[in-house]
């Protein structure tokens, strides 16, 4: 019988732990039989002759069962076991595999198992198991990430433990798992049947003692699952069609749940209607009106990522939000071009030129004007650097005439903004100024108030370059400031220009205290507002850090190197040629001056004024005669710019070739010519220079 069993079990432990100290442990105690718990409870109550320690491991779904168990017993506790911390995984990962995985991939797998032990082990064995692992010196590496992924035995347990559960709680979790890995307790009362909706707090109770779900500690109504998996399994257990009407229903009760705050939701709206089109699609039934409305708030979604420089976040939008809709949808020529700008943004040129040449030839063959405007908006970011600026203004020019016709508002920002931007790169500091300002009154036609102070923020970059002087750009970075949203990549460039602004007004210590700051700030942002950044900071840097601003400028130039960028390259390796030349490093100054050659188009103005200045510098530290038709070629080029920031320094380079070639009367003109320049420029520190330089004695 049961209690003989019982009996006979005690008298074993007993015997056994007479002859020494006895530990019995007993595994997931909440699959067990009532017998068997029966059992366990006679051997604990009775057993008092023999030193034994009983341990039972089991899910909190055990207290559903037997709400009593271990209670009452003057010899029992019970004691909570919290997730792994990362320390404590990383051990259980290295006693599976034998040693270490490389960072990434353990990182990878703590991620996705959540400190649940048994996840950690059974991801890691199935790696093993699949032989995807490889031994390198102790650490173990993945070849393919893809495979790292949930394994099947996972997905069964899970499933089994959601089949264990009462009809209500299964209705619950599963529209929770709707909502997703976190929830609010209203959002699942609306999504219950009209008979469930006075149980859901009853039902959420016992899901939460089960520990398949737990209360936020910050609200009684938000509640998160415990492990994404967990979510994952109560979604997966759902027939499409409750998934479709759940995702339709959801994103109804959250639109009129938020009112006019839908605007800051899109992303959210937007996915749920993706997941119901698909749902219904799934089982056969279109539903045009769920994929419209479905792209509409993901294409708005990712505009908006970009704007904030999430250009991540923004490819994966627009791209879901392209693939919801027709080919002929008039929207997708700007969602088309904001995926080339991501694109172009994160340093993947190869992909921005390839969305751009299949969006132009797809306009075309349509006879689709305005989208051709938009693919030729993009291809202009995309092939920077691969044409002249003067045949992009021509095209940009063109499509912003196109874009005028059509009344296509947010065209004409964006394309004021790119023509704004070329003429910054033939030096046409007000023109650029003055096409900046037209984007940001088209932008303030629509009410897109984040467009706007992103065309003012660029309006500071051109400044500097150009006429403004730093006093007047402080100026207007503090009265732009207030509207600046915090942590964009708006607020590190008015930072950048504000540190510039310091350096040429010779508070070095301040300058360079904000360019730190700025160059710390910008590691969280795409990879080419990084670099570019660099250039800002360079202006810093050669006033006070030399080390620091040639290796900014070589990460710079190494990063633009891979990418096949030219555009900018092509700047950064003639100011590297020129810090490397400070330092006295002059065959890197050689190099970066060739680089410069190689890629940079006729009227980059700019990078070829100071190349061939650092290269008349160069020659005459040979003694080179040849410094001086060179220089003379570099003022040619500088002086009908309106870049009143690179002038100086190039008129200041070639009057110490001058000097170094012996004609003393010949710098100190360029040097004056120099000083009158960063005197209507207001650069301070340049114009201590040059004093210093005069007063030197012949």
């Amino acid at each position: 019988s049961a209690d003989e069993t019982a009996n006979a079990a005690r008298r074993l432990f007993e015997r056994l732990g007479r002859e020494q100290p006895l530990v019995v442990i007993f595994d997931d105690v909440h699959w067990a039989e009532p017998a068997f718990l029966d059992l366990v409870d006679h051997v604990v109550e009775w057993s008092s002759q023999s030193p034994i320690l009983v341990i039972c491991t089991a899910r909190p779904d055990l207290l559903d069962t037997r709400p009593g168990w271990g209670g009452g017993k003057v010899n029992a506790s019970t004691v909570l076991l919290e997730p792994l911390d990362q320390e404590a995984s990383e051990e259980l990962i290295a006693n599976v595999v034998g040693g270490s995985l490389e960072p990434a991939l353990s990182k990878q797998i703590l991620q996705s198992a959540e400190g649940n032990p048994l996840f950690v082990e059974e991801m890691v064995s199935m790696l093993v198991d699949d032989g995807a692992l490889t031994e390198d010196g102790g650490v173990w590496r993945i070849a393919d990430p893809d495979q790292v992924r949930v394994p099947t035995s996972l997905r069964v347990l899970l499933a089994a433990r959601l089949d264990r559960l009462g009809s209500g709680e299964r209705q619950v979790i599963s529209r929770a798992a709707v909502v997703g890995k976190v929830f609010e307790r209203q959002a699942v009362t609306a999504l219950a049947p009209e008979e469930l909706r006075n149980d859901v707090s009853q039902h959420l109770g016992t899901l939460s003692r089960r520990e398949l779900i737990r209360p936020d500690t910050g609200s009684d109504d938000l509640f998160t699952f415990r492990h994404i998996l967990i979510r994952d399994a109560a979604y997966d257990a759902l027939p499409k069609r409750d998934r479709a009407e759940l995702h339709e229903r959801f994103a109804a009760w959250l639109e009129a749940d938020l009112g006019s705050h839908v605007a800051e939701y899109e992303e959210i709206l937007g996915y749920h209607l993706e997941q119901a089109f698909e749902s219904w699609r799934d089982i056969g039934e279109q539903r045009a009106d769920l994929s419209t409305r479905a792209a509409t708030l993901l294409a708005s979604a990712g505009v908006r990522a970009t704007v904030k420089s999430d250009n991540r976040s923004a490819l994966s939008l627009l791209g879901r939000a392209r693939s919801l809709m027709n080919e002929d949808d008039p929207e997708i020529a700007n969602l088309t071009f904001h995926l080339v700008k991501s694109h172009t943004w994160l340093g993947d040129l190869d992909m921005a030129k390839e969305e751009a040449r299949l969006a132009l030839e797809s306009a075309r063959r349509r006879g689709d004007r305005r989208a051709e405007a938009w693919a030729v908006l993009g291809d202009s970011y995309a092939s920077m650097g691969e044409h002249t600026s003067t045949e992009h203004l021509r095209r940009l020019h063109d499509a912003a005439e196109t874009m005028d016709e059509h009344g296509d508002l947010r065209g004409l920002v964006e394309v004021w903004d790119a023509i704004s931007a070329f003429q910054n790169y033939v030096c046409l500091s007000r023109e650029s100024i003055a096409g900046v300002h037209k984007a940001a009154a088209y932008a303030r036609e629509l009410g897109d108030e984040r467009r706007e102070i992103e065309a003012l923020a660029n309006a500071l970059w051109r400044g500097l370059w150009g006429h403004v002087r730093p006093e007047e750009l402080l100026r207007q970075a503090a009265e732009l400031e207030p509207r600046i949203p915090e942590g964009g990549s708006d607020a590190r460039l008015v930072d950048e220009v504000r540190a510039a602004s310091l350096a040429l007004l010779d508070r070095i210590p301040e300058a360079l205290e904000m360019a730190e700051l700025v160059a710390e700030r910008s590691k969280q942002f795409a990879i080419m507002t990084q670099v570019v950044g660099c250039q800002v900071r360079s202006t810093v840097w050669v006033r006070g850090d030399l080390e620091r601003g040639r290796a900014e400028l070589e990460w710079s130039d190494g990063i633009l190197k891979r990418m096949g960028e030219m555009g900018a390259r092509s700047s950064t390796s003639a100011m590297l040629a020129d810090v490397a030349h400070m330092i006295g490093d002059l065959d890197r100054a050689e190099t970066a001056i060739a680089t410069c050659r190689e890629i940079t188009v006729d009227d980059d103005f700019d990078a070829l004024a100071r190349a061939n200045a650092v290269e008349c510098k160069l020659l005459a530290l040979r003694g080179d005669d040849r410094a001086i038709e060179v220089g003379r070629r570099a003022i040619e080029i500088s002086e009908p710019t309106e870049y009143l920031l690179m002038r100086p320094r190039v008129l200041t380079l070639v009057a110490e070739a001058h000097a170094l070639l012996g004609d003393a009367k010949g710098a100190a003109d360029l040097y004056r010519r120099a000083r009158a320049v960063a005197d209507e420029k207001g650069d301070l520190w340049t114009i201590r220079r040059i004093d210093e330089a005069l007063a030197q004695p012949d």
